[in-house]
């Protein structure tokens, strides 16, 4: 890994997206293609699966470049595109494609990107979801699926020409349209910083409950073991239990591990009643099977044996200085995983 500082950037293009992350001399040092249908419904309409190109692509680049020192990442796409998008800036859609006929007058007049081909597609998309919180751009799909913000740069919005005027959205023209301008995404001048990436990862640190001996469950940390939390002499397998959601937007990311940094000693893991995993030793990163997370109501299990130096030593002089660790003693965390196979690393 370079240790200069990185940048990314992230292509979305019409069959990929491709991503590559670069050092402050310019030397590319990962990258990445994340594939992507093209449809062609009929044989004048060019269009993607919004979710999958503009939005679950971005976050699948960002994760298997398995770059989290990078300093910026910047997103560009080709243009015209559009779609319409729900409160959680997901797709309702198609994402209509430049050459698409959906951007052809009524009359059936040719247009292109700066005479008027994405005013037609916010016609056919606002008639299509005229309920959509916003008409979105793949670019501004992206950033709101990587950093909470949909926005797209003054020279994406100028290829939307006379959508936007070069000062603003035009209120005239997205009335035409069945719109309102508070519904196209907020512009920025190109290189801005505008947005945060999401920290997507889950850090399951409270709620937890935990079954030891012959007593019933009781609330529990998970930030030190059980040895210190009136189970002193307990040696055996516990059981750790917490409830927890996931933010809908989180749920994008295609690829999801558990990691345990501190367990003491062996682990079985069970997600939403599945086993996922059994290790013998820390650290554990355990990936988690597609389709098994949920926005609300997941609950992780994970079974404990400890070794069984307390039951026989505590109290003793074969003690030591303090009674062996037992069970968790660092919180588990849920977090994006990069899949290293379709990473090329260039040293």
């Amino acid at each position: 890994m370079s240790a200069k500082a990185v940048t990314i950037g992230i292509d979305i293009g019409t069959t990929a997206v491709k991503a590559v992350a670069a050092d402050e001399d310019g030397h590319v040092v990962a990258r990445t293609r994340i594939p992507h249908q093209l449809l062609v419904p009929a044989p004048d309409l060019f269009e993607h699966d919004a979710d999958e190109a503009w939005r679950r692509g971005p976050l699948a680049a960002l994760a298997e470049l398995g770059r989290p020192d990078a300093v910026a990442v910047a997103v560009t796409a080709m243009v015209p595109s559009l779609t319409a998008v729900d409160d959680e800036g997901g797709p309702l859609t198609p994402g209509l494609l430049y050459g698409d006929s959906r951007g052809r007058g009524g009359a059936g007049a040719d247009t292109t990107f700066l005479s008027g081909e994405t005013v037609e597609f916010l016609r056919w998309t606002a008639r299509e979801a005229p309920d959509a919180k916003g008409y979105w751009p793949a670019t501004a799909v992206a950033n709101h699926a990587l950093a909470g913000e949909a926005v797209i740069d003054n020279a994406t919005a100028s290829t939307t020409y006379p959508l936007f005027d070069g000062t603003g959205w035009s209120e005239d023209m997205c009335a035409e349209c069945g719109t309102t301008a508070e519904r196209m995404p907020r512009v920025e001048p190109t290189g801005a910083a505008v947005g945060q990436l999401r920290d997507a990862d889950a850090v399951l640190a409270a709620g937890w409950t935990l079954h030891a001996g012959d007593g019933p469950p009781r609330a529990v940390r998970v930030d030190r073991g059980w040895e210190v939390q009136g189970w002193p002499r307990f040696s055996g397998i516990g059981g750790y239990r917490v409830r927890f959601d996931l933010p809908a937007a989180d749920l994008a990311w295609p690829d999801w591990e558990l990691v345990l940094d501190g367990v003491h000693t062996a682990a079985d893991l069970e997600l939403n009643g599945t086993q996922i995993g059994r290790f013998g030793w820390a650290p554990i990163e355990c990936p988690v099977p597609k389709g098994l997370l949920r926005a609300e109501g997941n609950e992780l299990c994970v079974a404990v044996a400890s070794t069984a130096a307390n039951r026989y030593y505590a109290g003793t002089g074969q003690q030591g200085p303090a009674l062996d660790p037992s069970g968790l003693t660092t919180p588990p965390v849920l977090r994006p995983r990069p899949a290293d196979s379709s990473t090329v690393e260039l040293r």
